[in-house]
């Protein structure tokens, strides 16, 4: 299966997150192995302030617009600084890095000491630091269980789909050819009654197929097509290693997927 990527989009050269920061690739190249995320993992720059004086408290919309291209965007996750989206193929988690460093000015204000070898500013780039990793190893992680969540209810709904028309048609070939076989409908007293079983029969299997193609449409907003792979949408997959694997990976290195960009020196 294609390995998905972790990245950190670049903003605007005056951006904090894409001045300050840069991915430890070898912790990402760790949690995408062992967590077998089915899609790219984007850090993105947040609008919380321009949204919030453009419309309100509707952020995704404005962050969205901005940093992405507009699809089919579905809100899974957010805190007071961040917002987790899933937008196709890829997730976004749009950081509203202003203000960390706002509230990061505030903390050093009132914590910074001198005279133990660090500046105020450095000190505040290590908390900026401190904070952002914090909000994406949440971040992650919720994409994370939301997917594998998203995998087994999906091609269990998938599978099921398929298996239940050909259990109701085989019903009913087996009650038609049982019935047939063993007493032929053209002979005995009950002859005409007997007929009339069979039909009520074959018609409730219609109808219950009917019934279940118009329920397959209604099912559609819980299937997600685009990360089943095609053995999926006939077994559900329980996905065990990947959760092992991937929550213990999680554990260890979700905290260091992002550090201060190094420096040449």
């Amino acid at each position: 299966m294609e390995r998905r990527e972790f990245t950190i989009e670049p903003v605007e050269a005056s951006g904090i997150m894409g001045g300050e920061i840069e991915v430890d690739m070898q912790a990402a190249d760790s949690i995408m192995k062992r967590t077998a995320l089915r899609r790219d993992f984007k850090v993105t720059k947040g609008y919380f302030r321009e949204a919030r004086e453009a419309e309100g408290d509707e952020v995704l919309a404005i962050s969205t617009a901005k940093v992405h291209n507009q699809r089919q965007v579905h809100e899974v996750g957010r805190s007071g600084i961040s917002t987790l989206v899933r937008d196709g193929d890829t997730w976004f988690l749009q950081i509203h890095d202003q203000e960390i460093s706002d509230q990061v000015n505030e903390w050093g204000r009132k914590h910074f000491k001198s005279g133990r070898g660090k500046t105020q500013t450095g000190v505040e780039h290590e908390e900026f630091i401190k904070r952002m990793r914090k909000e994406v190893g949440t971040g992650i992680s919720n994409a994370f269980w939301n997917e594998k969540g998203s995998i087994l209810i999906s091609s269990a709904v998938k599978s099921s789909r398929l298996a239940v028309p050909f259990a109701l048609a085989g019903y009913a070939i087996y009650t038609e050819s049982n019935y047939f076989i063993s007493e032929s409908p053209f002979f005995g007293e009950y002859d005409r009654l007997k007929s009339y079983i069979v039909a009520g029969k074959i018609a409730s299997v219609v109808i219950a197929l009917s019934g279940w193609l118009v329920l397959e449409v209604a099912l559609d907003s819980f299937v997600d097509d685009q990360i089943l792979t095609t053995r999926e949408k006939f077994i559900p997959n329980l996905q065990a290693p990947s959760i092992f694997f991937g929550s213990a990976s999680l554990l260890l290195n979700s905290r260091k997927l992002i550090r201060l960009k190094q420096r040449d020196k």
